[in-house]
């Protein structure tokens, strides 16, 4: 059970960090983190979220130590803090925080999907309620007062979770800005 719960934990981390490193379209770029380790400084970089996409205005952004810090706080395990960031950002029909993981693979990041859906499907504070048609499979998931979403961009991991009050049409346009 604890295993299931830092998995999903994990799952969450990394697709709310994907959200932010796609969500450049229609928006500005914020200026890098400076992370304390080298490591981190090249993801800080790397990955430049915009200030806005649309309704939403950007919050927070995490990457290198503080990142990987938070991830570990769901999960219980370290993970490397070159490989994953956080955002956060809001609009006037609520928030959405993307995790964002590198499996460095496709074949490893669908394992890693696989995974975490085969935890959710044991237990525990999400369950799997379908999956949205857009070209990619997307899984939607509920649980913990929240909207979830989970997917696969290429080599990328993405958890995004949204305020239970933005509307359908939001979370499909924020989506869709994942690149």
């Amino acid at each position: 059970m604890k295993k299931l719960i830092i998995l999903i934990c994990l799952v969450v981390f990394l697709s709310i960090v994907t959200l932010g490193f796609f969500l450049t379209k229609g928006g500005q770029k914020t200026p890098p983190l400076q992370p304390s380790n080298q490591a981190g400084r090249a993801q800080a970089r790397a990955v430049q979220p915009p200030k806005q996409v649309g309704d939403w205005r950007l919050l927070d952004f995490k990457a290198g130590d503080a990142a990987a810090a938070e991830v570990a706080g769901l999960h219980g395990k370290s993970v490397s803090d070159d490989e994953t960031y956080i955002v956060v950002y809001e609009s006037s029909s609520g928030r959405a925080k993307a995790w964002v993981s590198d499996g460095r693979t496709a074949l490893r990041a669908q394992q890693l999907i696989d995974r975490m859906l085969t935890g959710i499907a044991a237990g525990g504070p999400f369950k799997v309620v379908g999956q949205l048609n857009t070209g990619r499979r997307i899984y939607e998931l509920a649980g913990m007062g929240e909207k979830h979403y989970l997917y696969r961009r290429v080599t990328k991991v993405i958890w995004v979770s949204f305020s239970p009050s933005v509307p359908t049409a939001m979370l499909r346009d924020l989506l869709a800005e994942i690149r």
